[in-house]
């Protein structure tokens, strides 16, 4: 199911900012390989807890904190694959 529920949560249209503040690239979210040391049934854990939190609040702040971890968590998918 690990690639089913990364493609549900890809799925989701989000947008991050990016500051053009000249610090460079933020390598969290840039797939590079050796970055991955879980498996997939921890991504799907990990996937699912953030989709269950996302379900139950309605803070902004906490929204962005989980899309934001999304798309760390999807990008070491990539890495790893």
């Amino acid at each position: 199911m690990g690639i089913s529920a990364l493609g549900a949560v890809n799925s989701v249209n989000t947008k991050h900012s990016m500051p053009l503040s000249g610090k460079g690239p933020d390598w969290s979210i840039i797939p590079s390989s050796g970055k991955s040391s879980k498996s997939k049934a921890e991504f799907t854990d990990k996937i699912k807890e953030l989709a269950r939190k996302a379900a139950n609040t309605t803070s902004k702040a906490e929204l962005e904190y989980i899309h934001r971890r999304r798309t760390e968590l999807c990008t070491e998918y990539m890495s790893d694959v």
